[in-house]
């Protein structure tokens, strides 16, 4: 009986590595995700015109060449939606700027490539 508790207690053992192990691999996967979901690098903060700036500066550090235009066209893209409203809607410029900030507040480059794709593929319906 002893050995039979000492083999069960071995196979214990073993599965308890196992679950250790898988574990880990799922920890690993889960941020190698969030990190290739868009989920690393500077975002922009739409909290006052300095911060705004010197977080389009960061984000911008961050992008390869091409991609810095990609994001800045992405940028007029996201701002240049509003401009249909102001014909019926006046907005002042200082109002103007304040919803492009508060639309790309808290977003890093890809998130912003990304939102004017679906802003330019929503205005083609």
């Amino acid at each position: 009986m002893a050995k039979k508790g000492g083999i069960i207690t071995i196979k214990m053992e073993k599965k308890g590595c196992f679950m250790r192990l898988v574990k880990v691999v799922t920890i690993v996967l889960l941020l190698a995700a969030f990190v290739g979901c868009g989920g690393g690098g500077p975002k922009i903060d739409g909290s006052s015109d300095q911060a705004f700036k010197e977080s389009l500066e960061a984000v911008r550090a961050t992008l390869e060449e091409e991609q810095v235009a990609e994001f800045d066209k992405a940028i007029m893209t996201i701002a240049f939606q509003n401009m249909g409203a102001i014909l019926t809607n006046p907005m002042t410029p200082e109002a103007m700027m304040t919803k492009v900030k508060d639309d790309l507040d808290g977003k890093n480059a890809k998130q912003v490539i990304e939102m004017a794709k679906e802003l330019k593929e929503n205005k083609k319906k």
